[in-house]
């Protein structure tokens, strides 16, 4: 059986440099406020800091917003599951809105423009993932490469879902 790896929380931190290019003292912040650049708590990214095991992140030109593919591992019996995210800034990022789940290892989520750029990206993306069955012990053996072809209109709905997540 696949081991999943362990969930590493997104969080965001900042610095300053000096004139000569050196990093200067810095702080990040966290919900229990600034904290020193070095060892210091992080501030999560997102509301509840769900688990996050892989992701891609591009800047797409038609909503004029950073979009954040997500996967998250399940194990035995806790499927796995592919979502977008989108944020103005860098630093807000709206609710998790869901592309797929399965019962499988579903690992580096890569968004990609239909003309090869990887960093900015137009109405249509392309998200590639690999997925590799549960019933495997070793993560490369009977792998897929997935693609799926996701077009930004200005609200991402769930099929089926009338009131999804508004993201872009």
């Amino acid at each position: 059986l696949v081991t999943p790896v362990t969930s590493m929380p997104l969080s965001r931190q900042r610095s300053v440099t000096t004139s000569w290019g050196r990093t200067s003292e810095w702080a990040k912040y966290s919900t229990s406020g600034p904290q020193p650049g070095l060892g210091g708590l992080p501030a999560p990214l997102e509301t509840g800091n769900p688990q996050t095991n892989w992701f891609s992140v591009s800047y797409n030109t038609a909503p004029e917003r950073f979009i954040m593919a997500i996967s998250r591992n399940g194990g035995p019996g806790d499927p796995s599951y592919l979502y977008l995210t989108a944020s103005e800034d860098g630093i807000s990022w709206s609710p998790r809105v869901l592309l797929q789940d399965c019962e499988c290892e579903l690992t580096y989520p890569s968004i990609i423009d239909p003309d090869g750029n990887p960093l900015e990206t137009g109405d249509t993306i392309y998200v590639y993932y690999i997925t590799t069955p549960p019933t495997e012990q070793y993560r490369w053996h009977n792998t897929s490469l997935q693609r799926m072809a996701v077009t930004l209109t200005g609200r991402m709905v769930v099929p089926g879902l009338e009131d999804s997540a508004r993201i872009v």
